[in-house]
């Protein structure tokens, strides 16, 4: 959880400073409810997915709101493979410094 604000901080202080005026407007974006995220989050890991010609299925998703910390866990089925994808935003950010991680869920043996 510290390795994740750590890099949220990073993420955000980076965005800041560069001034990107030519932003596409979904990520200008603010969020404010995991509701917000979860669109966010599932919209950005479909973009993934179809950049490396895959094609994902069954979204499945729950969230938590942490006083202004909101996170979302979702999950896809990619090809008979199931990927874990991880978004944490503070309320009132815009979309475009969501941090979002995905992984490969690997199997239990």
């Amino acid at each position: 959880m510290k390795k994740i604000f750590i890099a949220f901080i990073c993420l955000y202080l980076n965005i800041s400073c560069a001034g990107n005026n030519n932003a596409p407007a979904e990520d200008l974006t603010t969020i404010n409810t995991p509701e917000e995220l979860n669109n966010a989050c599932k919209k950005k890991s479909i973009k993934y997915f179809k950049e490396k010609n895959k094609t994902p299925n069954d979204w499945t998703s729950v969230w938590r709101v942490e006083k202004n910390i909101i996170d979302v866990k979702g999950e896809w089925k990619v090809d008979a493979t199931k990927y874990v994808v991880i978004c944490r935003i503070k309320q009132g950010l815009k979309e475009k410094v969501m941090v979002i991680s995905i992984e490969e869920k690997k199997a239990f043996k």
